[in-house]
Protein backbone atom coordinates (compact mmCIF):
# COMPACT_ATOMS: atom_id res chain seq x y z
CA UNK A 1 0.00 0.00 0.00
CA UNK A 2 1.50 3.27 -1.20
CA UNK A 3 1.48 5.38 2.33
CA UNK A 4 3.03 8.75 2.22
CA UNK A 5 3.49 11.08 4.86
CA UNK A 6 4.57 14.51 6.07
CA UNK A 7 4.61 17.09 9.13
CA UNK A 8 2.85 19.89 8.43
CA UNK A 9 4.50 23.44 9.05
CA UNK A 10 2.32 23.75 11.88
CA UNK A 11 3.08 20.49 13.41
CA UNK A 12 0.22 18.35 12.13
CA UNK A 13 0.78 15.04 10.93
CA UNK A 14 -0.90 14.42 7.23
CA UNK A 15 -0.93 11.12 5.83
CA UNK A 16 -2.42 9.57 3.09
CA UNK A 17 -3.06 6.09 0.80
CA UNK A 18 -2.20 7.47 -2.76
CA UNK A 19 -3.74 4.22 -4.57
CA UNK A 20 -7.59 4.37 -1.97
CA UNK A 21 -6.72 8.35 -2.42
CA UNK A 22 -7.82 7.93 2.03
CA UNK A 23 -6.46 10.45 3.60
CA UNK A 24 -5.96 11.75 7.13
CA UNK A 25 -4.68 14.50 9.56
CA UNK A 26 -4.05 14.91 13.11
CA UNK A 27 -4.09 18.48 14.53
CA UNK A 28 -0.06 19.52 15.87
CA UNK A 29 -1.76 18.86 19.84
CA UNK A 30 -2.79 15.48 18.76
CA UNK A 31 -1.25 12.48 20.25
CA UNK A 32 -0.91 10.85 16.57
CA UNK A 33 0.91 13.89 15.75
CA UNK A 34 3.32 14.23 18.68
CA UNK A 35 4.17 9.98 18.29
CA UNK A 36 4.87 10.95 14.38
CA UNK A 37 7.33 12.99 15.28
CA UNK A 38 8.96 9.90 16.42
CA UNK A 39 8.04 7.32 14.39
CA UNK A 40 5.77 8.87 11.34
CA UNK A 41 6.12 5.24 9.51
CA UNK A 42 4.18 3.33 12.62
CA UNK A 43 1.48 6.08 12.99
CA UNK A 44 1.01 6.76 9.43
CA UNK A 45 0.18 2.39 8.67
CA UNK A 46 -2.02 3.06 12.18
CA UNK A 47 -4.11 5.71 10.62
CA UNK A 48 -4.92 5.00 7.48
CA UNK A 49 -5.90 1.23 8.69
CA UNK A 50 -8.10 3.02 10.73
CA UNK A 51 -9.30 5.61 7.98
CA UNK A 52 -12.10 2.58 6.23
CA UNK A 53 -14.16 2.94 9.10
CA UNK A 54 -14.07 6.55 9.71
CA UNK A 55 -14.83 7.22 6.28
CA UNK A 56 -18.13 6.06 5.46
CA UNK A 57 -19.83 8.61 7.44
CA UNK A 58 -17.21 11.10 6.74
CA UNK A 59 -18.09 11.41 3.06
CA UNK A 60 -21.52 12.60 3.75
CA UNK A 61 -19.84 15.69 4.70
CA UNK A 62 -19.71 17.76 1.36
CA UNK A 63 -16.27 18.65 0.54
CA UNK A 64 -14.25 16.27 2.55
CA UNK A 65 -13.17 14.14 -0.94
CA UNK A 66 -11.69 17.21 -2.53
CA UNK A 67 -9.92 17.61 0.72
CA UNK A 68 -8.48 14.60 0.50
CA UNK A 69 -7.90 14.32 -3.10
CA UNK A 70 -5.91 18.10 -2.36
CA UNK A 71 -3.88 16.65 0.21
CA UNK A 72 -2.70 13.60 -1.71
CA UNK A 73 -1.49 15.56 -4.24
CA UNK A 74 0.38 17.55 -1.68
CA UNK A 75 1.84 14.03 -0.02
CA UNK A 76 2.83 12.89 -3.47
CA UNK A 77 5.06 16.27 -3.92
CA UNK A 78 6.33 16.96 -0.36
CA UNK A 79 5.92 13.86 1.72
CA UNK A 80 7.60 11.02 1.89
CA UNK A 81 7.00 7.47 1.67
CA UNK A 82 6.34 4.75 3.95
CA UNK A 83 9.27 2.09 4.35
CA UNK A 84 8.39 -1.54 4.53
Amino acid sequence: MPIRYMITADGGFLCGDTETGLAAFAYPTSPHAEQAKRCPDTIARHMIAAEPTVAHGRYATPGIEERDRRWIAQLLQTGKECTT
